[in-house]
């Protein structure tokens, strides 16, 4: 009898596992985050905007809802579960996010973006919650070293609850608190929130199923960029390290005679439009 119950046992705890699919961080599109402060509350959104590529591997934007300047360059390994970002200014990778933990692990977070303080830190707790899209594996850690004991709580799929793409805890304002994720328009996660339309869902570079009339040509070039359909238009062109390197306005042409050669990233956008893609410079 106890073979068969141990038997049983195993067999659900197999449908379990096969029934439970890891999240990528990355599958999530848009985030709404709120900074409270002595002066009151304001709402950020977040958005993946375009992907640039860093040392033979690719990351991902992460913009305001223009889809514009950097916020901060996301890279994930599916494989390992491990989320990785670098910093505009400073385009030098670090972990983010490690959802490989087990119960009992230790590791180390930073309390900011900076990585110039760290704080040991242990998984007390993780289980699994549903979300619209899923099950969800949820860490709760909390810190070893000092009296105080701060912790934290991180999604699979979404990223730290206190905000998404940054590790720090401060008693001082301001305070960030996730408010909403979405795939595209769905929303996948509410906090405290009844879930606001996502004001991020726009046209970018990485929505395939969108489509732009915006275009531009030849590629490579060497002294002027083309663009079609551009009555005129806003730009921002970033090199490979994620610099602004032009910004203006535009009708059907920019020079770029005074670049140097290589690998460029080009967002362009009127009231209407919005469209981003990348060129080599002769």
């Amino acid at each position: 009898m106890k073979r068969l119950l141990l038997l049983f046992c195993l067999i659900i705890f197999k449908i379990q596992a096969q029934s439970y699919q890891y999240k990528p961080f990355l599958s999530t599109t848009d985030w709404r985050v709120l900074l409270g402060a002595q002066g009151g509350t304001d709402t950020y959104w977040y958005h993946k905007a375009f992907v640039i590529q860093e040392n033979s591997k690719e990351y991902v934007a992460i913009t305001d809802c223009e889809g514009l300047d950097p916020i901060v360059y996301i890279r994930e390994n599916v494989t390992t579960r491990k989320v990785y970002y670098m910093r505009p200014d400073e385009m030098k990778e670090y972990l983010l996010f490690d959802f490989s933990l087990k119960v009992g692990d230790k590791t180390n977070a930073p309390l900011a973006l900076s990585q110039t303080y760290y704080n040991e830190y242990q998984v007390i707790s993780i289980d699994t919650i549903d979300l619209p899209d899923g099950k969800h594996k949820r860490f709760v850690l909390r810190e070893t070293q000092n009296l105080k004991q701060r912790q934290f709580t991180m999604v699979e799929g979404i990223g730290c609850l206190d905000e998404p793409f940054k590790i720090y805890y401060r008693t001082a304002d301001p305070v960030f608190y996730l408010l909403n994720s979405y795939i595209g328009q769905s929303c996948i996660y509410n906090f405290l929130d009844t879930g606001a339309v996502n004001k991020c869902y726009v046209p970018t570079g990485l929505n395939p199923s969108t489509k732009t009339s915006i275009t531009t040509y030849p590629n490579p070039c060497q002294d002027i960029l083309n663009i079609t359909n551009s009555d005129s238009m806003n730009f921002k062109l970033f090199n490979t390290n994620g610099q602004l390197m032009l910004e203006g306005k535009c009708v059907n042409e920019i020079k770029i005679d005074n670049l140097s050669e290589g690998l460029y990233y080009i967002l362009l956008w009127d009231a209407n439009r919005r469209s981003s893609t990348n060129f080599i410079k002769m």
